[in-house]
């Protein structure tokens, strides 16, 4: 009996996925840690 509790319990899961959204956004990038170019002037010596 356990067993086939078990199996329909995984078959549920498995079978009826749901959607899930994440909690927060990725940190914002400093500015000048990716310079694209024309946009930034480093001030490498």
């Amino acid at each position: 009996m356990k067993q086939i509790i078990v199996i329909l319990i995984c078959f549920c899961l498995l079978a009826l996925p749901m959607s899930v959204s994440a909690d927060i956004a990725p940190p914002a990038e400093p500015p000048g840690a990716n310079p694209k170019p024309g946009n930034e002037s480093t001030q490498v010596r």
